[in-house]
């Protein structure tokens, strides 16, 4: 995209760029200089093979272009890299707020397209980086946008540029854990662990983590997920695989364990992760770090997260609202009355209850999810009916629906009490994976209603398979949830009825 110097820029284009980790230098240098990076010899970074190599922005303004890219679940957030990649080869990401934007991370390259972007956008109200692996060419953003920039006054000292002419640096004071609102609803969140004074970002139910919490392949397994995955890795150094310690790990959790969030952005491309139990899986994947570094016994381990309600909205689709907090050992949450006076249905999951414990509370989720369903089949039963050539993938949803509808309606009946099962066997569904179970449910349905209300605006008289064609890869992946929703769910009624024992349940 970006080759055009733009004036804002002035004389930063030709100051010292490290190859390796995109920090710019204060002090003019010529490419080719041997001097070293302070980032690079750090031993949480590296030197490359071939020793310390140098470039400018100037030269990287003719070579790389930056790109970006609108969220697909989230319109108000967006990606923006470099190609071909870069040093680190980070993303920065921007934050569309009622109050303003923000941007999250930097990238080394700033060009004239990348301002206009931006400016297009809105601009930024501030840029906050999370750690100094990505303070990059901070002055030059800071400058070009006019705008405050972030940073944790615990890592002042890795600065590579300190810039006389700009009083735009802001610094979060404080140790871990601590915060800063930056614009109303966006929150700095002082962590430490990768470096002293490392940032996550926090705003509506989002939680930015670069590299503070690494995100790690397992992240992705889909639902159901096997016991005991992680999701999440807490490293001293990334590229050089060294661990943080326990209470390093303790002191990211105390920093975070008050905010609810449902997503999490990480440090690069795909590092996008969005699950209902997010947080969960965070202090999970704390645990099993700790435990597989030999700690048998630690605070960290007593922490429990306590899920106070989960609400299921039907008026204009399935809608998951997060009440839940997390709690240190020792602590229980109290109940959450909703007060949009929209019709809803309420499940409460205590923490350390057997499910099956409240009944009446799971039936109101299942009558939720079979509201949807019924919605759904209506439609795709007058579609199919009416059109001779309807698509293939049309009748498959028809059909995972409806067998999903029967099956919850089979659970419906030990809910109501019309068939008992022995508390044996009920004790064997584990709080945690009926959870997933039922929240991926939900949020499959939900994800079908929007796909099929969209088709709908198109014209429901004149749907065919041109507009069914649109969303087809979307509509075949949902079936094939839809399907591991059902085999899930039929596996629960294969426990209550007792067709499977204890050791079948813990192997799925």
């Amino acid at each position: 995209m970006g080759q055009t110097r733009d004036s804002h820029l002035e004389d930063d284009p030709h100051l010292p760029l490290c190859v390796a980790c995109g920090s710019q230098y204060s002090d003019e240098a010529k490419e080719g200089t041997s001097s070293n990076c302070k980032i690079c010899d750090d031993p949480r970074q590296f030197v490359p093979p071939n020793g310390q190599k140098w470039t400018t922005l100037a030269s990287i303004q003719k070579t790389h272009q930056n790109m970006w890219e609108r969220d697909p679940k989230n319109p108000k957030v967006w990606s923006i890299w470099s190609e071909p990649k870069f040093a680190i080869g980070q993303r920065a990401m921007l934050l569309e707020t009622a109050n303003g934007n923000v941007l999250w991370d930097l990238i080394a390259l700033l060009d004239n397209n990348t301002i206009v972007f931006i400016t297009s956008r809105g601009g930024l109200k501030a840029i906050v980086i999370s750690h100094p692996h990505y303070y990059t060419t901070y002055c030059v953003w800071a400058k070009a946008f006019n705008c405050p920039v972030y940073i944790s006054a615990d890592d002042e000292k890795w600065l590579c540029r300190k810039d006389p002419t700009t009083d735009l640096t802001r610094f979060i004071d404080g140790p871990a854990p601590a915060e800063k609102t930056i614009l109303p609803g966006v929150t700095a969140i002082k962590t430490g662990g990768h470096f002293p004074g490392s940032l996550v970002l926090h705003w509506e139910h989002q939680l930015f983590i670069a590299d503070t919490i690494m995100t790690v392949p397992s992240a992705y397994t889909p639902h159901p997920r096997p016991p005991g995955q992680t999701s999440f890795a807490f490293q001293w150094s990334i590229p050089n695989m060294i661990p943080l310690a326990p209470d390093d790990i303790m002191t990211i959790w105390r920093a975070v364990r008050g905010y609810d969030f449902d997503t999490t952005y990480g440090a690069f491309n795909g590092m996008t992760v969005r699950d209902v139990n997010m947080k969960e899986r965070v202090l999970a994947s704390m645990k099993t770090q700790v435990r597989s570094m030999g700690w048998e016994k630690h605070q960290l381990l007593d922490e429990t997260y306590s899920r106070d309600s989960l609400t299921i909205d039907i008026t204009g689709g399935l809608l998951i609202e997060d009440d839940r907090r997390a709690l240190p050992s020792g602590e229980s949450g109290a109940g959450h009355h909703d007060a949009t006076g929209s019709r809803q249905l309420k499940i409460s999951f205590p923490c350390q209850a057997i499910i099956m414990a409240d009944p009446l509370s799971i039936a109101a989720g299942v009558i939720g999810i079979l509201t949807a369903a019924a919605q759904i089949s209506t439609f795709l039963i007058e579609y199919t009916s009416t059109s001779k050539e309807a698509p293939q993938t049309a009748r498959a949803v028809l059909i995972e629906v409806n067998d999903i509808s029967s099956t919850l309606g089979h659970l419906q009946l030990f809910l109501s009490g019309n068939e008992c099962s022995d508390k044996s066997r009920t004790q064997l569904l584990q709080v945690d994976q009926v959870i997933t179970i039922m929240s991926g449910c939900v949020l499959t349905f939900s994800e079908l209603e929007r796909v099929l209300d969209g088709l709908k605006a198109e014209g429901m008289g004149m749907l065919d398979r041109a507009h069914w064609a649109r969303k087809e890869k979307a509509i075949s992946n949902l079936v094939q949830r839809l399907q591991n929703h059902k085999a899930s769910l039929s596996l629960i009624l294969h426990i209550l009825n007792g067709y499977v024992g204890c050791n079948d349940w813990l192997r799925i």
